[in-house]
């Protein structure tokens, strides 16, 4: 898989808007299912950490300071589950071996004004991890603002997910048809860049 999580980060990075700003200087990025990172914010970012000014990264230590003062603009994590209401599950899979450990992903989730998740569509045995309501252990609610897989990138808004992208050769319908939840698509969907 790690080609998959090679395009999500690539995705993610390339996002357009304020987001793919060259000139933020200040993004998260918590490593929970997409392991090539280096890909995201050319390279210079690092897991677990904020970029202060693109050169050096802020000790974890220094995380719950940025993040209470309101100074995370952009973070990128993992995601088992997110639900149409932007909720975000990403710590724990019930049943699965391990106690788990929700670590900094709730301040995470919490204090960036911008949240990205990354994560595969569905899981290894087809079920969609974008879903009406998580039945995983929460990490946030309501706190997710973009959804990056390998087959789309949705936006969280207050009236449901607006499917903005889908990757080349998918359409709007067979996105909607792996996913758990309604999609508000346009007439013409334009395909993600993956560069």
């Amino acid at each position: 898989m790690p080609g998959i999580r090679r395009r999500l980060a690539r995705a993610a990075a390339g996002l357009p808007g304020r987001l793919r700003d060259r000139h933020l200087n200040r993004v998260g990025a918590h490593d929970h299912g997409v392991r090539d990172l280096d890909d995201l914010a050319d390279r210079q970012f690092r897991l677990a950490g904020v970029a202060a000014d693109r050169r050096r990264n802020v000790r974890w230590e220094r995380l719950s300071e940025v993040l209470g003062g309101g100074h995370l603009d952009v973070a990128v994590l993992g995601g088992f589950q997110v639900s149409e209401k932007g909720d975000l599950a990403n710590w724990k899979i019930p049943g699965a071996k391990g106690s788990g450990g929700i670590g900094g992903a709730m301040d995470i989730a919490a204090g960036a004004k911008t949240l990205i998740v990354c994560m595969e569509h569905t899981t290894k045995d087809g079920a969609p991890k974008i879903v009406k309501q998580c039945t995983y252990p929460l990490t946030g609610l309501a706190c997710v603002d973009t959804i990056v897989t390998d087959v789309a990138v949705i936006d969280v808004n207050p009236e449901g997910l607006v499917l903005r992208e889908v990757a080349p050769g998918w359409t709007a319908e067979e996105v909607q048809n792996v996913t758990g939840a309604p999609l508000i698509a346009k007439e013409r969907i334009p395909d993600m860049t993956l560069g």
